[in-house]
């Protein structure tokens, strides 16, 4: 018989001489996430193994973690039988006082493994106790209007029947009654910039082009951004096959689900808005803030979302921007590959490589990019210099 895989909630032990391990997996995964598995008598690969059970089984397990796990849990203990007479245990436990430690040490999940946390990770934790720290954080403008969101939302047949409930059902008032960061973003008042910026080249040396989307809610800067990133979204034809393929410079539904994604995910707290750089062989969609400590890159790759703004994120449900499906991130992994993101403690950077070299030819738009200083064309007939009136001399020759 096999119950299945190990993953970030579930851990196989074969014998109690593995107590003390499978203890530790259980304060790993409380940190992961709340919820703690570990079945003792089973093997690594899912198979019911069995083992032998005794009178102070149970309190063995029980007084084991007591010991081990701060602050204390209360586990569930079940004993299980199969229909060919192997016993195995099953410990459940579940936990919001995080973070549990284990043996005076620290310790999260990592798909199936049980890994050491570092300082950086736990104040990490500590701080993300604080439920939703972008609720809490106050809006720098008090006097704020959401003329912009309530048309979008009017048009999404979504009808407020007052400020108030409006504030109420998507957190715009933190605890003390102000308004909050996700509040000023989604104003007509915000003075947060997503900003695209366009380099001569592969690397930062040149910049070419700089644009700002801003004093207008955050709503509406996404779509202008999307918007003008697509001038620069050319084709090339390719006439090596039989039938002729046109292949875009990038994919456009993974641009926009990278840079929505930028702003629903970014770490506000920063105080910097994501910015897409262009280069001439690629995207780079980059925002501040990093993975939340409970979802780990299996998870992230797997498409588990876990909001950084959740009253941004609700916001932008509604008005169908972002859907709850997860499915952004596998989207880009499928086109672009997982080495299209890039993790760093402060930064989460998504590229989007050109198939060919961008070579800064751009569609026909009203907005599009500055074009260069008007040069005459080298064909044009120049003018005649004007001729010179010499001057007269008398019969002597003087003038």
């Amino acid at each position: 018989m096999n119950i299945g895989k190990e993953n970030e909630y579930v851990e196989f032990k074969e014998s109690l001489t593995e107590l003390e391990a499978g203890v530790k997996s259980i304060s790993a995964m409380l940190n992961r996430g709340n919820d703690a598995t570990v079945y003792f008598g089973v093997k690594n690969n899912g198979d019911i193994k069995g083992l032998l059970v005794g009178d102070g089984t149970h309190n063995k397990i029980k007084d084991k973690i007591k010991i081990k796990i701060k602050p204390s849990i209360l586990p569930e203990i079940k004993f299980i039988s199969t229909d060919r007479n192997k016993d195995y245990i099953e410990v459940k436990a579940s936990g919001n006082d995080i973070p549990y430690s284990f043996d005076g040490r620290y310790y999260i999940r990592n798909g199936a493994s049980d890994e050491q946390i570092d300082r950086d990770l736990l104040i990490k934790i500590v701080k993300s106790q604080i439920d939703d720290r972008m609720k809490e954080t106050k809006s720098p403008e008090q006097n704020l209007s959401f003329n912009y969101l309530k048309t979008c939302m009017k048009n999404q047949n979504i009808h407020i029947t007052s400020d108030a409930s409006l504030y109420d059902s998507y957190s715009f008032k933190n605890k003390n009654g102000k308004y909050n960061i996700t509040a000023f973003l989604l104003s007509d008042q915000n003075t947060y910039a997503l900003r695209a910026i366009r380099f001569d080249g592969t690397d930062k040396s040149n910049m070419l082009d700089k644009r700002e989307f801003n004093n207008q809610s955050i709503i509406k800067s996404i779509d202008e951004l999307i918007n003008y990133i697509e001038l620069y979204n050319t084709k090339k034809v390719d006439l090596s096959h039989a039938v002729r393929k046109e292949i875009d410079l990038f994919d456009s539904d993974c641009l926009r689900e990278a840079v929505v994604n930028s702003v629903v995910h970014n770490d506000w707290n920063f105080g910097f808005a994501p910015t897409v750089f262009i280069y001439e062989d690629r995207l780079e969609i980059s925002s501040y803030g990093s993975l939340p400590y409970k979802l780990s890159k299996e998870s992230f790759f797997a498409g588990k979302s876990m909001p950084m703004n959740r009253g941004l994120f609700t916001i932008c449900l509604v008005l169908k921007i972002v859907e709850q499906s997860g499915h952004g991130v596998p989207i880009i992994v499928d086109k672009y590959g997982k080495e299209a993101y890039d993790f760093s403690s402060d930064s989460i950077v998504v590229t989007l490589k050109f198939p060919f070299k961008f070579r800064g030819v751009v569609k026909n738009s009203e907005s599009q990019p500055s074009p260069k200083k008007p040069q005459r064309n080298p064909k044009e007939t120049p003018k005649k210099p004007q001729r010179k009136t010499s001057k007269k001399t008398n019969r002597n020759g003087y003038y």
